[in-house]
Formats: structure tokens, C-alpha cells, sequence
């Protein structure tokens, strides 16, 4: 789920103390789903250092939810906010990928960024991956998943559904991997 995709208020308000006990939270983690759900916030979401925006997200990793700190990178970004906040993934922004391959110095910053997310425990999605350049630099610095057009075009839900069921060889897919995949979990960067 992601924060600027969605219309319903009570599936974004982190701020509301019962968000993870309310239908829309239960919905999000019911039926084994937990682990299989990332929920992206952004710091600018969380700039009022909310106690119960940061608690929520506590509840929620209890369940099994995995927190992505979406735009990492961008003008809200702060080390101590990653000692603070509860995330699970880095999401390093598009506007710093695009540069990666043009400047040294953005080069050694991502190396810097994944060295560090690594040491933490985090993972880390490098988003707007259009280049196979790009993608090779990403896997140099040892950054194990992208986004990007680079990867797939945005597609309709069933669209996806219906590619995910077959593989190139021909045979099924495993119906657990298409689940897995069509909930939004996490895919492997891939040239």
C-alpha cells in the first residue's frame, strides 16, 4: 500500500491511534498477508516526529508489515531519522537515481547509502531505474532491488496477474510466487 495511492483516509492516517486495530488496518495485515505487505511513508508524512505515527508503525511491524521509508535521498532525509523511525527498506528516490551514472560523486553517495542500510539491516530499492548503466551500478554497489521502467512498465492488475502465471520456459508459476508478486513484494533487480 502505498500512501499516495490510496483514497481512503483511514488506510494512510498514521497519526490515528487505532489505525493498525481499525478495518482497513485489519484488512491490510488479515489472513497470513502481514508479511507480504509493504506500507511506504514518506519522512515528510512523519515530520512532525509523531509519537503515534511512530508507534503505529511499531504495531504494524509487530504483525508482520514491512515499512518502506519512501524518497529517501530527497530534501527530508535525515541519518537520525533512520535511528529513529521503524523501516524495514530504503527507497532511495528517482531524482537521485537519474544522476547516478553522470556524477562520481552521486556514485560513491549511493555506495555510501547501501553500505550503510546494509550495516542496518535495511534493504534497499533504488526507484526510476530506466538504464541497463544505471542497473549495472546498482548491482556494483551492491543494491539488490529496483524499479523502474527499465524493469516493466506500469500495467493494469490483471495484466500483471495473468504474466506472472506463466514463465518463460513455459511452464506454471508456483501459485504462492504470483500471489507473492501480485500483493506487491518485493522482486529482485534484473537486467
Amino acid at each position: 500500500m502505498s500512501y499516495a495511492r490510496t483514497s481512503e483516509p483511514t488506510t494512510c492516517s498514521l497519526y490515528s491511534a487505532t489505525w493498525s486495530s481499525s478495518a482497513a488496518g485489519g484488512e491490510a495485515v488479515a489472513g497470513g498477508l502481514a508479511e507480504q505487505t509493504v506500507l511506504e511513508v514518506t519522512e515528510s508524512v512523519l515530520e512532525a516526529d509523531s509519537t503515534t505515527a511512530v508507534a503505529t508503525l511499531h504495531a504494524l511491524r509487530a504483525m508482520g508489515v514491512q515499512v518502506a521509508l519512501d524518497d529517501f535521498g530527497t530534501g527530508y532525509s535525515s541519518l537520525s531519522r533512520l535511528d529513529t523511525l521503524p523501516v524495514d527498506i530504503l527507497k532511495v528516490d528517482s531524482s537521485f537515481i537519474a544522476q547516478i551514472t553522470t556524477s562520481a560523486r552521486r556514485a560513491q553517495m549511493l555506495r555510501s547509502i547501501v553500505g550503510m542500510a546494509g550495516a542496518l539491516g535495511l534493504k534497499v530499492i533504488a526507484e526510476g531505474v530506466e538504464t541497463a548503466e544505471q542497473d549495472a551500478l546498482l548491482r556494483d554497489v551492491g543494491c539488490s532491488f529496483a524499479q523502474g521502467w527499465l524493469h516493466g512498465r506500469p500495467v493494469p492488475l490483471d495484466v500483471l496477474i495473468a504474466s506472472l502465471g506463466h514463465r518463460p520456459d513455459g511452464e506454471t508459476a508456483h501459485p504462492r510466487t504470483t500471489d507473492r508478486l501480485a500483493t506487491g513484494s518485493l522482486a529482485p533487480s534484473m537486467s
